[in-house]
């Protein structure tokens, strides 16, 4: 699975913390859904999923831009749960 850092944290020792915890990529919010599509053909929609730091922060508005970011429904649902339930084995 690849693991997107997703984070309003747009400063170089963010994305290097983020980089340095195991991250693949790293996205500052708010991101612009070309970005975040740019990253799921780089790493291919079957190795990404959504999470969210829900319930401390709110992800309608993160969660609005998956939604609209063009992707086809079988990599909508790869990202918002089965790619998940596949790397827990559920």
């Amino acid at each position: 699975i690849t693991i997107i850092a997703m984070t309003a944290n747009a400063f170089e020792e963010g994305k290097r913390n983020a980089f340095a915890a195991g991250m693949n990529a790293h996205i500052a919010k708010p991101f612009r859904v070309e970005e975040l599509r740019r990253i799921v053909r780089r790493y291919g929609a079957e190795r990404v999923m959504y999470g969210s730091d829900f319930p401390i922060w709110d992800p309608a508005h993160e969660l609005q831009a998956v939604l609209d970011a063009g992707f086809t429904d079988t990599e909508l649902e790869g990202i918002l749960g089965s790619n998940c339930r596949r790397f827990l084995g559920l």
